[in-house]
């Protein structure tokens, strides 16, 4: 039981914070509660400024105070000009005119609720499938990821996050963390090769040691892009309006379960903003809710054109032609691949062998000739991946 305690003063109880950004008050207080059971006058004194009430204090406040049954404990909540009546008032006044509520904690005593957690545990598990801690790779799905990096001689982790889009919901698909210490340059090959193994060549991440972060992962075969008015207020309000509405399925991941549930709100004096608590860490929920964000609201055509030169976008365009080759008995119109990487020239799939037939043929070579017009009309060569469809047609007569 260690030393015998006569009495406890605990100041500002409501803002202690470990290592991993918890309060740690309720295991403090019921670890130091058997020091003082051979002294039954033990006093123990608890002064704060009020925070929200989730949280050790604010629970024991609900559940102490105005209970005059109870004959042990003794709570009162006054604002300062009750305990101290000569403080200036004039101060106190442009005080709460300053700041409101700031001012409504610090001298009226009254809990914030701008600090109730911004993620609830009932959204939270609502879209949470128990036992997935990951979701393998699947050629059907467009993936986008999304970096938060660091130093690796700080506190901060380095952390990717790949998701993909099923209708209007964003599936978060994997998740990684490197703590510290790290060589970023040895994290940022690991985060590409895990990325590619996705088929991903662009990830989104914020604007810290800008330059540095794009080169790395430039010599790895990844492009870095940088969201535009979208600061990690903006990204955490975006994803809780998906969680809220059931539009982001997340993973099993207790850090990531254990960061978003520690994101708070509070207003400062020009907007809101949203934040992780002092001492803790929001690295793996940044990057989660980036790719998230991105991946319902920022979608765009570019996005699908990037993917159409990945393998897995190959491969999709080829089995989208050959079902339509059926479709139509046999007709194979050549789809528009995007041209704006001429040097990235898709391998020609295998030919698709069809009995002749001039019908079909004749068909094939008007689809042609439209193909070839319509790119010379707006200036732009015959895209690569109508080139290697053309290639399969004449192979095919052969």
């Amino acid at each position: 039981m260690g030393y015998t305690l006569a009495g406890l003063l605990a100041d500002e109880a409501a803002f202690w914070s470990d290592e991993d950004g918890k309060n740690p008050t309720s295991e403090i207080f019921n670890a130091l509660a058997y020091n003082s059971l051979t002294l039954p006058d033990a006093l123990t004194i608890i002064g704060t400024t009020p925070m929200g009430k989730r949280n050790y204090i604010g629970e024991l406040f609900d559940s102490v105070h105005g209970d005059n049954a109870n004959m042990h404990t003794l709570c009162w909540q006054a604002a300062s000009l009750v305990m101290n009546p000569t403080l200036d008032r004039a101060e106190i006044a442009l005080a709460f005119k300053l700041d409101p509520v700031k001012a409504a904690a610090e001298l009226g005593a009254e809990f914030r609720s701008e600090f109730d957690a911004l993620i609830t545990h009932e959204a939270l598990d609502r879209n949470t499938p128990k036992g997935v801690y990951e979701r393998m790779y699947d050629d059907t799905h467009y993936y986008i990821a999304a970096l938060d990096a660091a130093s690796g001689s700080g506190k901060d982790s380095m952390t990717l996050a790949i998701c993909h889009r099923d209708g209007d919901v964003a599936v978060l698909d994997l998740v990684r963390e490197v703590k510290p210490p790290f060589s970023p340059d040895a994290v940022a090959v690991e985060f590409s090769e895990v990325m590619h193994r996705y088929s991903v060549s662009t990830a989104w991440a914020d604007n810290w040691a800008l330059g540095y972060v794009d080169e790395n992962f430039k010599r790895n075969g990844v492009t870095i892009e940088h969201p535009e008015k979208l600061d990690r207020s903006a990204i955490y309000s975006s994803f809780v309006a998906l969680l809220n509405s059931d539009r982001a399925t997340m993973l099993d991941h207790m850090g990531l379960r254990r960061q978003l549930l520690g994101l708070t709100r509070y207003a400062s004096r020009v907007k809101e903003i949203i934040d992780h608590k002092s001492g803790a860490h929001d690295d793996i929920a940044t990057s989660a809710c980036l790719a998230c964000v991105k991946c319902v609201f920022e979608l765009t055509a570019m996005d699908y054109w990037r993917w159409q030169e990945t393998p897995a976008g190959r491969a999709n365009i080829e089995q989208q032609t050959l079902d339509r080759t059926l479709q139509t008995g046999g007709v194979i119109f050549p789809t528009a691949v995007p041209w704006h990487n001429r040097a990235a020239v898709p391998k020609p799939p295998e030919p698709v062998l069809l009995p002749r037939d001039p019908v079909r043929e004749a068909k094939e070579d008007a689809a042609w000739e439209r193909c070839v017009g319509d790119a010379a009309q707006i200036g732009q060569p015959v895209s690569p991946g109508a080139w290697n469809l053309r290639r399969q047609q004449i192979a095919a007569r052969a």
